[in-house]
C-alpha cells in the first residue's frame, strides 16, 4: 500500500499568469512560504537576482528572526552551490564554504524592509531585486499602519524605479474576512473559493495598467498523511475558531456568544426561552462590507446586552434606520457613520457608549459565529479597538 503523500501548495499555477502582484492566501504551514523563499533563493544562485523580503513593522525584520527565514534551506544551497548565508545589518549575504564569511567574501542576496520604514529607503537603489515579497500582509485583527497600502507602494516605487521585470508576491494566511488590500481590489477574499485564481487589471486615466493574480490556496491536510493514523492534531481547543484555518484554509472565525442571561434569537431557541424579538429593535445598523445587521439592545436589569441579526439592505429605510455604523450608503435620511469615536451626537452618543461596552463586555448575542465575527470587525473599522478575541 502506497504512502499518502502530502500535496503542498507550489507556485506554479499563479505564476503561469504574467501579473505585477501575485496575491496568496490560505491555510497556515502549507508550503506558501517555503516555496516562494525557493523561488527567491533559486533566482540569485542561478541568476544573480536579489530580493526584498518585507514585513510591516520594524520589529519583524530584527535580526532575532530574520536568521532563521532561511534555515530550511541551508543544506540544499551547501550541496548545490557551495555556499553558506547570514544575515547581516538587514540583508542576507552569501559566501563560499570555505571561506571566513568576512563582508568583503560576500555577495548580497537580499534585503529586509518593513513598511512602516519604507521612506527610509527611498534615496537608494535597488536595481538587482526582481522579487518583492511581503509576508504576512493580512492583520488578524484589522490593525494596519495609517495609510499602509500607499507606504506599500511607496516602498514597491522605490524598488522598481523605471523597471519592469519585478514581481511582488504577497502572502497571508487565512486569519480575517477584512484586509484594505482586498478591500482596494474591490473583492472579498472569503469568497474566492479554495483552489481558483482570480485576476484584476487596473488601468488609470493614461492608460498604464497593473495586473493582479490572486489565488486562494487549495486545502492541502498536512495533517491527512499516511504517519498521522490516528488523526492528531494540535489545534483544536474545546470551541476556538482558529483551528479550522489551520487545517483546512477556512477563514480564521472565533466563538462568540449565541445566549446571554437566556436571551437568544429564533434560530437557537432551543438554547434559551427568551427571544429577541422586535420590541428590542433600535434604529441602529452596522455594516461589514456587504453585511448589514440590525441592532438589538436589552435592558435586563441587571445589565444592558446587544444582539445582532443579519438583514437585507433592500429593507433598510429611514422608516426603520436613523444611522448605519461603518457606511458609505446613500439612503435618504439616514445617517452614515464612519468613526463612531469621533461622531458628536450628544443624543447617540450616550446609545452607542451602552452599545460598544456591551461588546467589550461580551455581553451581546450574535445567531453564529460568522456573524459575530462581521460585527467586530466592523466596529474595529469604524474605530472601536480593545476587543477581546
Amino acid at each position: 500500500m502506497s504512502k499518502k503523500k502530502i500535496k503542498w501548495y507550489r507556485l506554479d499555477n499563479i505564476l503561469k499568469y504574467i501579473a505585477q502582484y501575485y496575491v496568496i492566501i490560505g491555510e497556515r504551514s502549507n508550503g506558501k512560504s517555503y516555496a516562494t523563499n525557493e523561488l527567491i533563493l533559486t533566482n540569485f544562485f542561478e541568476k544573480g537576482e536579489q530580493f526584498a523580503y518585507v514585513k510591516r513593522y520594524d520589529e519583524d525584520i530584527k535580526k532575532k528572526y530574520m536568521d532563521n527565514v532561511f534555515t530550511p534551506f541551508e543544506d540544499k544551497i551547501l550541496e548545490l552551490y557551495g555556499k553558506k548565508i547570514k544575515f547581516y545589518q538587514g540583508k542576507w549575504l552569501a559566501y563560499d564554504k570555505d571561506s571566513d564569511g568576512k563582508l568583503s567574501e560576500c555577495e548580497v542576496m537580499g534585503h529586509a524592509m518593513s513598511v512602516a520604514s519604507s521612506n527610509r529607503f527611498k534615496s537608494t537603489s535597488y536595481p538587482l531585486i526582481t522579487t518583492i515579497l511581503y509576508e504576512e500582509f493580512m492583520s488578524i485583527d484589522c490593525t494596519y499602519l495609517n495609510d499602509e497600502i500607499n507606504l506599500f507602494l511607496n516602498l514597491v516605487s522605490t524598488i522598481t524605479r523605471q523597471r519592469t521585470n519585478v514581481r511582488v508576491i504577497m502572502l497571508a494566511n487565512t486569519i480575517s474576512k477584512y484586509s484594505p488590500y482586498f478591500s482596494a481590489l474591490g473583492l472579498k477574499a472569503h469568497r474566492i473559493n479554495k483552489g481558483s485564481i482570480v485576476t484584476k487589471t487596473f488601468t488609470d486615466n493614461r492608460g498604464f495598467k497593473t495586473k493582479f493574480a490572486i489565488e486562494r490556496t487549495e486545502n492541502v491536510n498536512v495533517f491527512d498523511n499516511e504517519e498521522n493514523k490516528d488523526k492528531i492534531v494540535f489545534n483544536i481547543f474545546g470551541n476556538s475558531g482558529v483551528g479550522s484555518m489551520i487545517t483546512t484554509g477556512d477563514f480564521e472565525v472565533h466563538s462568540y456568544p449565541k445566549v446571554i442571561d437566556n436571551y437568544t434569537f429564533e434560530e437557537n431557541k432551543n438554547k434559551s426561552s427568551k427571544i429577541i424579538g422586535k420590541q428590542y429593535k433600535t434604529s441602529l445598523v452596522i455594516k461589514f462590507e456587504d453585511y448589514y445587521y440590525r441592532i438589538y439592545l436589552i435592558d435586563d436589569n441587571v445589565k444592558f446586552i446587544s444582539a445582532y441579526r443579519e438583514i437585507a439592505e433592500s429593507s433598510i429605510s429611514y422608516k426603520n434606520t436613523t444611522h448605519i455604523i461603518n457606511s458609505n450608503l446613500f439612503k435618504k435620511g439616514i445617517v452614515n457613520i464612519t468613526n463612531i469615536m469621533t461622531f458628536n451626537d450628544t443624543e447617540y452618543n450616550k446609545l452607542f457608549d451602552i452599545i460598544i461596552n456591551t461588546i467589550r463586555q461580551k455581553d451581546f448575542v450574535v445567531v453564529s459565529d460568522d456573524d459575530g465575527e462581521n460585527v467586530i470587525n466592523a466596529y474595529r473599522l469604524s474605530g472601536v479597538s480593545y476587543f477581546h478575541k
